[in-house]
This record gives C-alpha cells, sequence and structure tokens, in this order.
C-alpha cells in the first residue's frame, strides 16, 4: 500500500509539475503545421488547409537582403528578385509570366516578390483544378532558389523597368529621408543599404556583379520553401525533396552576419524641409536595444503586456485629439522597430493648425501622464476585453483560415523567429495570463522603458507652409520644456454600460418569401423596409450588412454640394445620441460591431459588420444613426481644423496636384467636380443645414433595403431585425437617384501640366462617349481592360522597360446616364512619354483590327474562373451581388450562370467592343510633367 501511494504521489507530483508553466518555457510550433529541414539545411513549412479549396499559397523566402549587399551591388539584391522572372533554366527569357497566366496567375495582383533589407520573398498562389499544377509552381520556385540564367541581354532590358520603380519613390519624402536616416539609423549599416539601391548602380552593374549577389546568397541553408493549401503533405515533401534537396550551398559560404544597430552615442535634432511636402510630422525615437528571445512563454507575455499598453495609449491620444481646438491630428507611441533583433520606443505627432511647439508639449503631455501615473483599471479592463474577444473570434475561425494568412506567420516564423503555436494555444495563452495580469504589469512594463538616455528628435515639413519651421536649437527648447510639463493624473469619466437604456418598441414582419434560386430570405417589415437574409458557412463568426435607397448628393442643389457630401463623415466625428467617439469606443470594447452611414452620388443607406453575438449591438448603432445622430459644435469645430490641417500643403505634391487640375479639366470644370478637398471646402459646411441633409437623407428609412449575409441564425434575428429596423421612422416620401448633368470634356483633348523638381512624369488618358447600357457589353469591356493589361505588361514594361506599372480601365456604366468609359493611366520618366502613349495606341489599333490573341483571351478566362471560384465562397462577394440584383435590379441570372457567360465569352465580343470604345470621337489626354527649368 505504502508502495502504491508513493507511486501515486510521484504521479501527482509529475503532473502537477508538467502543467506549471515558466517564463522560459519555449512556445511551440502549431503541430498542424509540418517543418523540418533537408540535408543541404534548406527548412520547409508544410500546412493543410482548405480555404480556399483547391488552391496552395506557395512562398520561396531567403534570408537576404540589401543588408548583404557589398559597395558594389546596392540595389541589386532588388534586381535579383527582378530577375527571377526574366529567364531561367525551364523558363528562357520572360515566358515564366505567360506560363504562369495560363494556370490562372496574375502577375502583380498574385505573382508578386518583395526585397527588404533582411530577406527576399517571391509569392506564388497556385490553382489546384488540375493537381499537376502543385509541382510545377514548385519547379518555378526551385528556378527561383537556384536556376535563374541571368541573360545579359534581359538584364539590360529589366535595368530600365527596376529604374522606373526607383523613380516612384522619388520625391519630397524620398529628399528628406536622404538627409536624415543616418542619424534615424545611429550609425547603423541601414542607413546605406536602402533596397531600392542606388540608380548609378542599377544602370551601370556587371552580369556578372548582379549574378554574384546570387549565387553567394541564394543558398538552401537561407531559404525555406513554404507550402499551405488543399495538399497531401507526405506528397508534398515527397515533391520538395525531389526539387531542392540535390541544390548545393557554395562551396565557400559567406557567413550571413546579424546586423549591428549601435545605441545612439548623442541626442540628435533635425528639422528638414521640402518645397513639396505636404505635412508637418514630427518624432521622437529613443535609444534602440536588442530585442530578446521573442520564442519564450515570458516574451510572449511581455507581448500581450505591449499590446495593452499600445491600445490604452492610443486611446488617450484619440482622446487627446477631440474637442474645437484639436492640440494635434493625430498621435501615437509604440516598443517597435525598424531594424531585425532591436526595439526603440517612439513618439509620433501630426501637427496642425495649433503650431509645433502646442502639438508636441501636448502629445509629450499624454505620454508622460500614462508614464508618470500609470493607466487606470478601467482602461486596462476595456484593452483586455477588447483582445480576448479579437483572440476568441480568432480562434473560432480556426477552421476557416486562409491559406494566405498562414504562410505569412511562417515567413515571420522562419525569418524572425516569431513564435507560431496555432490559435487555440495562443488564445490559451491570452486566457490564462489575462486572468492574472493586472494594470501595474503594464505600468511596469512602461516604467522600464528606455526614454531617459540619447534620442533623435525629427521635424520634417513644408519649406513654406503654415507654421514657420524652428531651428534645430529651438526644436530642442521645446522638447525639453515639454518634457519639464507638470501633468496632471488622468479622470475617467463615469458613462452608461450600454448604448440604449431601453429598445424601441419596434415593428414586426409583414411578409417574408424564400428565394432558393438565390439562397436568401426576403423580408419586407411593417414600416416599409425591406431585409433580405443570405445565410453562409464561408466563415464562422461573421455579418456583413449593406443598405441603401435611391436618392443621394445629386439629389440637392449644388450649393449644399459640401453639406451632402461631407456630412456622413461629420456624424462619424460627433458620435450618437448622449455618446462622442470616444465614449462609443469604451462602451463597445470587447465587441465587434461596426456600422458606417454613408450618403453618396445616387444612393444612400448605412453599411457594417458585426460578431453573431454583438449583432444586436450593431442594430442599435443603426437605429442611433438613423434617428439620434449627435450634433456637437466643438468636435465639428475640431474636425474641419483637422481636415483642414491635412489638406492645407497637399497642392504642393506634384502627383496630387495634377490629378486636381486633370479632374477639373476633365469634367469641364463643372462645379459638380469635387476634385481633391481644400480648406475651403470645410468652411463652406453649415452644419444646420448639413444635419437637415442628413436627417432628410438617413433619418428617413423609407424606401431603405438592408442585405445581411454571413453567420445569420435567422430565428434568432428576425425579432431582433424587426424591433430595431422595424422602428426606423418613414415618411412615405419617394426618392429616385438624380442625373446632375455633369459631362466631360468632349473632342480629342490635350493637357500638359508642369510641376515637381523630379524627373517624373504621369499619363492619362480617358476616352467616353454616351451609349445604352448592356450587362453583356460591359462583361466584354471587363475582359477588353484584361487583355489589354497583359499587352501593357507584355509590351510597354518586358519589351520596351518603359514602365513599372499601369493599365487599362474600361467599363459600361447605367447610371447616372449611360456611356461608355475607358482610362489609361502610367508612370514613366518624361523621355518616354510619346513613344509610351503611341505603343498603348498601336495596341488598341491592333485589337481593334484583329481582335485579341485566342491564348489572351483563354488566360483571362482560366483567370477569371479561380477568381469566380474563390469568390462566391466570400461573404463580400454575395453583398455586393446581392445588393445589384436588390438595389439596382440586375439580373441574377448573370450570376447564377457565371460559368456559362464566361465560356460563351469570344475574340469577336472583345474586338467590338474595342471599337466601340475606342472608335468614338472623344479622347483626353493628360500628362505631368517635371517644372521647366
Amino acid at each position: 500500500m505504502k508502495r502504491l501511494f508513493l507511486l501515486c504521489w510521484l504521479l501527482a507530483c509529475t503532473l502537477s509539475n508538467q502543467a506549471q508553466t515558466a517564463p522560459t518555457d519555449r512556445i511551440p510550433l502549431d503541430p498542424a503545421v509540418q517543418t523540418g529541414k533537408l540535408k543541404n539545411g534548406l527548412t520547409y513549412y508544410i500546412r493543410k488547409n482548405a480555404k480556399p479549396e483547391k488552391k496552395v499559397e506557395l512562398r520561396l523566402a531567403i534570408n537576404a537582403g540589401s543588408l548583404q549587399e557589398d559597395d558594389t551591388q546596392r540595389g541589386l539584391a532588388h534586381f535579383c528578385e527582378h530577375m527571377a522572372f526574366n529567364g531561367t533554366k525551364n523558363f528562357p527569357k520572360n515566358e515564366l509570366v505567360g506560363f504562369l497566366e495560363k494556370m490562372g496567375i496574375r502577375f502583380g495582383a498574385d505573382l508578386n516578390a518583395y526585397t527588404s533589407f533582411d530577406e527576399t520573398v517571391y509569392m506564388l498562389p497556385v490553382p489546384l483544378e488540375d493537381p499537376g499544377n502543385l509541382e510545377k509552381g514548385l519547379q518555378v520556385l526551385e528556378d527561383w532558389a537556384h536556376n535563374c540564367t541571368y541573360d545579359p541581354t534581359e538584364i539590360d532590358k529589366e535595368r530600365g523597368v527596376v529604374l522606373e520603380e526607383s523613380r516612384l519613390g522619388k520625391g519630397a519624402g524620398d529628399r528628406m529621408f536622404t538627409q536624415y536616416r543616418n542619424q534615424l539609423f545611429a550609425g547603423s549599416k541601414y542607413a546605406s543599404r536602402l533596397p531600392i539601391g542606388k540608380d548609378e548602380i542599377i544602370k551601370n552593374a556587371k552580369a556578372e556583379t548582379i549574378k554574384r549577389f546570387y549565387t553567394t546568397w541564394y543558398r538552401p541553408n537561407l531559404m525555406a520553401v513554404i507550402v499551405v493549401g488543399d495538399v497531401d503533405p507526405a506528397a508534398t515533401l515527397t515533391l520538395i525533396k525531389k526539387h531542392f534537396e540535390a541544390i548545393p550551398n557554395p562551396t565557400t559560404i559567406v557567413p550571413r552576419v546579424a546586423t549591428p544597430v549601435p545605441a545612439r552615442s548623442k541626442t540628435e535634432v533635425r528639422v528638414v524641409s521640402d518645397k513639396e511636402a505636404t505635412n508637418y510630422s514630427l518624432q521622437i525615437y529613443y535609444d534602440n536595444i536588442k530585442s530578446a528571445d521573442a520564442n519564450t512563454l515570458g516574451a510572449y507575455q511581455q507581448y500581450i503586456l505591449g499590446r495593452l499598453l499600445t491600445s490604452m495609449m492610443s486611446a488617450r491620444f484619440r482622446e487627446a485629439s477631440q474637442g474645437a481646438n484639436p492640440p494635434f491630428l493625430g498621435a501615437g507611441a509604440f516598443n517597435g522597430g525598424m531594424a531585425r533583433g532591436y526595439k526603440s520606443f517612439t513618439l509620433s505627432c501630426g501637427i496642425g493648425r495649433v503650431g509645433i511647439d502646442t502639438a508636441l508639449t501636448a502629445a509629450y503631455g499624454v505620454l508622460e501622464q500614462a508614464r508618470k501615473y500609470g493607466f487606470l483599471p478601467a482602461e486596462f479592463e476595456r484593452a483586455k476585453k477588447s483582445m480576448l474577444n479579437s483572440m476568441e473570434s480568432f480562434a473560432k475561425e480556426k477552421d476557416k483560415t486562409e491559406s494566405e494568412d498562414y504562410v505569412q506567420e511562417y515567413i515571420s516564423h522562419f525569418l524572425e523567429k516569431e513564435p507560431s503555436p496555432g490559435i487555440e494555444l495562443e488564445l490559451k495563452y491570452h486566457q490564462e495570463f489575462l486572468q492574472k495580469a493586472t494594470v501595474q504589469d503594464v505600468n511596469k512594463l512602461f516604467s522600464g522603458f528606455k526614454m531617459d538616455g540619447h534620442k533623435f528628435i525629427l521635424l520634417t515639413g513644408p519649406e513654406k507652409g503654415t507654421h514657420t519651421l524652428p531651428t534645430e536649437a529651438q526644436l530642442l527648447a521645446m522638447y525639453t520644456k515639454a518634457s519639464k510639463q507638470v501633468v496632471k493624473p488622468y479622470a475617467e469619466k463615469v458613462l452608461a454600460s450600454s448604448l440604449m437604456a431601453t429598445a424601441p418598441n419596434g415593428g414586426n414582419i409583414v411578409y417574408e418569401n424564400p428565394n432558393p434560386a438565390l439562397g436568401i430570405t426576403e423580408l419586407t417589415l411593417s414600416n416599409g423596409v425591406k431585409v433580405t437574409l443570405k445565410t453562409t458557412d464561408f466563415k464562422n463568426d461573421e455579418i456583413q450588412f449593406r443598405s441603401a435607397r435611391f436618392g443621394g448628393i445629386n439629389n440637392y442643389p449644388i450649393e449644399d454640394l459640401r453639406n451632402a457630401s461631407l456630412i456622413a463623415g461629420i456624424i462619424g466625428e460627433m458620435g450618437l445620441a448622449s455618446f462622442t467617439p470616444t465614449d462609443l469606443r469604451k462602451i463597445n470594447a470587447g465587441k465587434i460591431a461596426n456600422v458606417r452611414p454613408g450618403i453618396g452620388n445616387l444612393t444612400a443607406g448605412f453599411s457594417g459588420s458585426s460578431s453573431v453575438k454583438d449583432f444586436e449591438t450593431a442594430l442599435q448603432m443603426v437605429y442611433l444613426y438613423a434617428t439620434a445622430p449627435r450634433r456637437d459644435e466643438a468636435l465639428f469645430a475640431g474636425y474641419k481644423a483637422k481636415q483642414k490641417s491635412q489638406w492645407a500643403m497637399m497642392g504642393s505634391n506634384p502627383q496630387f496636384a495634377f490629378i486636381d487640375t486633370m479632374s477639373t479639366w476633365m469634367s469641364n470644370n463643372s462645379p459638380w467636380q469635387l476634385g481633391l478637398p481644400k480648406p475651403v471646402d470645410y468652411d463652406q459646411v453649415n452644419l444646420d443645414r448639413a444635419m437637415a441633409i442628413y436627417k432628410e437623407s438617413l433619418g428617413d428609412a423609407t424606401g431603405l433595403h438592408f442585405i445581411f449575409v454571413g453567420s445569420l441564425d435567422e430565428a434568432k434575428m428576425k425579432p431582433l431585425i424587426a424591433q430595431y429596423l422595424g422602428a426606423l421612422p418613414v415618411s412615405g416620401k419617394e426618392r429616385n437617384w438624380k442625373d446632375n448633368g455633369s459631362r466631360n470634356i468632349t473632342g480629342v483633348q490635350e493637357l500638359k501640366v508642369y510641376l515637381g523638381a523630379d524627373a517624373k512624369s504621369q499619363v492619362q488618358i480617358i476616352w467616353h462617349g454616351e451609349l445604352a447600357y448592356s450587362p453583356d457589353l460591359d462583361f466584354h469591356a471587363d475582359a477588353l481592360s484584361e487583355i489589354l493589361n497583359i499587352r501593357v505588361i507584355e509590351k510597354m514594361r518586358e519589351e520596351m522597360s518603359g514602365i513599372y506599372g499601369g493599365g487599362f480601365n474600361c467599363s459600361i456604366n447605367q447610371r447616372p446616364y449611360e456611356h461608355f468609359s475607358a482610362s489609361l493611366s502610367f508612370p514613366c520618366g518624361p523621355e518616354n512619354v510619346d513613344k509610351l502613349i503611341a505603343a498603348a495606341l498601336a495596341e488598341i489599333e491592333q485589337i481593334k483590327t484583329n481582335g485579341p490573341k485566342e491564348e489572351d483571351l483563354a488566360k483571362i478566362k482560366t483567370q477569371w474562373t479561380e477568381q469566380h471560384r474563390e469568390q462566391v465562397k466570400s461573404n463580400a462577394y454575395w453583398l455586393s451581388e446581392l445588393n445589384n440584383i436588390q438595389i439596382f435590379k440586375a439580373d441574377p441570372q448573370r450570376m447564377l450562370n457565371y460559368d456559362k457567360h464566361l465560356e460563351g465569352l469570344t475574340v469577336q465580343d472583345i474586338q467590338n467592343v474595342a471599337k466601340i470604345i475606342f472608335g468614338g470621337s472623344n479622347r483626353a489626354t493628360a500628362v505631368l510633367y517635371p517644372e521647366k527649368k
């Protein structure tokens, strides 16, 4: 008996010890993912996941980026990424893109890659309607890994594309960054190894110099192959071994050394300006601290506390920005890092109309208030509730998580050793830790951040703007004064515990009609409001909704344009009933319920989303937005002040100014053309009149039709819908959409705009004309857009090396009047404008004369088939389609028979619509050129 007792006691102790956790415990990798290393050191991750079905996400991650370049290679890590699409052993020249397009993969939208300081990642989603596509995709990854050919001719062609990508990043931000980047990165190599590199190296680097980066750093022991999707893991591992195990590492291996970021040796201050800058921004970067091992339970708990701190700090800053004269446009503070393996605390602030000194003092005051006095238990409970609710929501969707979400986790696990234990274990960690965590834990974490050492204080802004920029000595004096200010403890406002003390009496459902073809239930409420319910199983805990009726901005006279177009956003800034936006966030903490009122040109209504349990909260918000929009003169004044500050200098940006000028010109100077917002626009809003328009548009539910899609429990929802939506006030006044008569400029017109210091151009060509609408024509116009975009990539990018991106958009529109519209937009070098326009017009003529190539039509049919197969499994798709059917009276058979319509699409259809769209008499060409010297 004693022996038995002793064994039981030892077993109990063992189990007890196993149940306890320690901060040093390692966090396991999610057992649902199979991982390991091949003999050559290549890491693999494989996970079976059937969301979406018959598709797999492939990634090739290389733990090397621009930091691994030598002085002769600056920009060549990124160049290597480009060359992976321009010639490999099995896909010569640029055949790879065409090969993948035939599988249903779109270049740019699906097929892509990126290069950063520390890594290079290739992204390849592969449809598996043909199971053999998995090995084809892995063959592509293998070629990227070690079979790129670096043909000198292809290198020279690709130089232009890389330089065009570099050109896109030039401007005020780039020029200012160049001035302060050495101080920002505190003497680290990060300052001199921007991934885009140096133009002169990109222009002149020899093939062997580029290839040397590839052969040195693209090696198995720095690589991971990640496969997540509707696959068999065992068979996938066999294929991975087949394609990757034989890849050798270089004979001589250059060590992959982490790049240090030294602590700041002194406090530095910079004031940097540019004539094209559009806003004033202040950042304070504190000392860089080397990050601890992230893969322990203790580190994970500190991560949770950090998220709570950031959440509470953000709420404090939002609240401080409210009021008639907001001290700053926005502010934030976080403990993160721009360099791998390092963290630093950062305070950032957007400067508003009140000035730099006031904004800095206010933002630092909010920060110091929290540091000195800590957060309150009520704040902590709200942040904790929101975090737990978010984690629980993720856990509910564990079997509906998209493969794309998983691959990103595994990339971070491989490259940065971030934990990936799976949502069930993450939820468990959160629940257990937050149950015992206290607000004192967060306050202690905050007080431990290193903020008393050296720092980098940075102010950027326009050369000539609404504020006079201080000298660096003056800015340091401002900071010193702000850091010495006396702050008082934060006071918590006592709020009601719920949005509504009593629910409205409500109405009832007077008519119910099931529609088996669409899988919907149609309801009519006693006040005439109509409701459509579509239950899906795409997500376990998601409800999306939209409502609309005809009648919008166009229904009001021109003098009400600003009142009608801005009031929905203003209401969002003023709140509901007696609650400010800050109050609403506090009351709804821990809930997933979002509602947005909207007034468009032709329609008005509400949209939003919620979890299943918070559906009633969403309905309450709809009811209050309709019946009790909040009027607050101070918050309205604050809204205007912030908007005016945000847009005051936007015209200094050449691209923004060009778009604004072109829009006004294109509209024939129509007063209905809103263009880019300007400070004067907000002065034109009369709050009394705007509120009257809002109440007329959204306070009257006559004609409103609500559509709910998602995880619907119709039996539970119907009484709530009757109670809240059935109680919405109605006048019986019928409304319709209105054509305000605004039309584009006619004839063949040209506009040249000269703005900007950089050698950058933007081309915009628009074709338009009146045309009777038909769904078939619109479908054919969409296909024409896709065909032309294939030609843009092949001709203007790959053959001519003239652009990095750009493309066509063609459509046939039914409202506010029946017409067609097509546009071509692309950025390029000023010297290439004419020849690229000529090339685009030649492609158009080719299609008008001969129709598109059969192989290009086959590509888009395959691509659209794959897109549609995924789209029909999403709530957003059904919400959009049902809105078109129920509100705009689209024919449901087009959606239900999509495959039939796509199969029937012909070369002749596309040629015919091209003749219509590009055969008219109206073509407007606008070009931005650099300012004349």
